[in-house]
């Protein structure tokens, strides 16, 4: 029997004439971080997209759990564990940071939410401090934690995360980063799209980098790394040398 949790087999993904993703195949395996790496335009987020179910295939398969996803609506991909954070954050402005966060548990029942959100605020306290603050008036790394806290209200099995530090400061950067770290080391599969490699790399296992909707490099991370001038061919950003010690 497999251990992945996710199977991406041969994808293909179209808008129109255009190739946005030209048969990727790729795996998650349980408890694990996988980082999607590649310039803008490489396939990544329509790829995001497609696993949780916001846009479909044109061809390939797509696996979570050992089910295949083909028949399977996005809400029901969110209901057996997968939640997906996008790129930009996407909060509802209007509504306050509690109400956003309810969004994350919708149809579950209320004393689930109830607790859950009390364990979204003993993570984030800056969230618990903005309860009742509008989304939208949020700096941008804490809409980035309003993000990731309304994606973790559903209580995920495999958390799909968007470009988490687009935007946002080295301050911000770091905890986020930070939560990414603690979500997997309580037994959160993830994959994660991210355009900086050194920080991906610090947190992955393993990385595929996309190239015109390709897969143009996989592997391990500590591996990954020793191939620098792959990576800055095809990403164009220099990968962090890894210390002699580790």
């Amino acid at each position: 029997m497999s251990d992945n949790l996710l199977e991406v087999r041969d994808a293909v993904i179209r808008y129109g004439a255009a190739v946005a993703v030209a048969g990727v195949s790729l795996d998650v395996k349980e408890k694990e971080v996988v980082a999607l790496l590649g310039a803008n335009g490489a396939g990544k987020s329509s790829l995001l997209k497609a696993v949780s179910g916001l846009i479909p295939l044109n061809s390939g398969t797509i696996r979570y759990a050992g089910e295949d996803l083909a028949r399977v609506p996005g809400y029901r991909r969110a209901r057996n564990g997968m939640a997906h954070v996008p790129e930009g954050r996407r909060v509802f402005s209007e509504l306050s940071v509690k109400e956003n966060l309810f969004m994350g548990a919708y149809g579950q029942p209320r004393a689930r939410a109830e607790q859950r959100l009390k364990g979204i605020f003993e993570r984030f306290p800056v969230l618990a401090d903005r309860r009742n603050q509008a989304g939208g008036s949020l700096s941008g790394g804490e809409q980035q934690l309003l993000a990731i806290g309304r994606a973790l209200m559903s209580g995920p099995r495999l958390l799909i995360i968007d470009e988490p530090s687009l935007g946002l400061s080295p301050i911000a950067i770091d905890r986020v980063y930070e939560t990414i770290r603690s979500v997997h080391e309580e037994g959160v599969s993830l994959l994660l799209v991210e355009q900086n490699a050194t920080l991906a790399m610090d947190v992955a296992n393993r990385v595929y980098v996309l190239r015109t909707g390709k897969v143009a490099l996989s592997g391990d991370c500590e591996g990954m790394r020793s191939q620098e001038k792959l990576l800055r061919a095809y990403l164009g950003s220099p990968v962090k040398e890894a210390d002699p010690e580790d």
